[in-house]
């Protein structure tokens, strides 16, 4: 099955996660019948998020999407991890029932979009865009998603970017020299240690190492 990686921006993202998936089928989620078998590459969730320090990026999710279901979910500032997956697993059937797998492969929202019928997504496919307008964003799963993510590394919603410097600092990813803005540049530019993570990607020890001080700087996750 040929994959393609659709990629489109959110209003929070881990540093590390530069490319963080979003789009949506709306009330569909609701839907409790059972779907197809999905992709086990999909990952799944398994931290519960304090959404507490979160509450600026909370209301503009709730002005875009103030459904009975999402408000339910981030009612008592706690998005469990059971939470997220009944949620994501909602967005998965909406998209199947457009004919399309939706395989998650981080706790931000990136992942992939396939035709279930196997044919190859190709061009400006408008529909496979619209089923993932509706049944990820429009949902509010796409907006939740990066949220709940940077609030199980980072629940006091502190500056982790010099933790994330430290980090690369401490495995001898940088010179101890190594500052901030650099870093900022660096991720923006895909430059410095972040030029290593895609050539090499997250398998390698290297990149790897990387990927897990942008996802989980400290240590939260671990």
């Amino acid at each position: 099955m040929v994959k393609n990686i659709l990629h489109a921006s959110a209003c929070i993202t881990l540093l590390l996660c530069c490319t963080v998936l979003f789009g949506s089928c709306a009330n569909s989620t609701d839907r409790t019948d059972e779907g197809p078998t999905f992709n086990e590459e999909n990952i799944t969730y398994s931290y519960d998020a304090d959404i507490s320090n979160y509450q600026t990026d909370i209301q503009k999710l709730l002005k875009t999407n103030n459904s009975d279901y999402l408000k339910q979910i981030i009612s008592d500032n706690i998005v469990s991890a059971d939470e997220m997956n009944e949620f994501q697993n909602r967005v998965r059937k909406c998209c199947a029932d457009e004919g399309f797998d939706f395989v998650q492969t981080n706790e931000s929202g990136a992942g992939s979009l396939a035709r279930l019928d196997g044919q190859p997504i190709t061009g400006r496919d408008t529909h496979s865009e619209d089923a993932l307008q509706r049944c990820n964003y429009d949902t509010g799963y796409g907006m939740l998603a990066p949220i709940y993510s940077q609030a199980t590394a980072n629940p006091d919603n502190i500056d982790t970017a010099p933790y994330i410097v430290q980090c690369l600092i401490d495995h001898r990813l940088v010179d101890e020299s190594y500052t901030v803005d650099e870093l900022t540049r660096d991720t923006r530019q895909r430059t410095g240690p972040y030029a290593i993570l895609d050539e090499e990607g997250s398998g390698s020890d290297r990149g790897k190492q990387i990927y897990d001080c942008g996802r989980d700087p400290l240590g939260k996750l671990r």
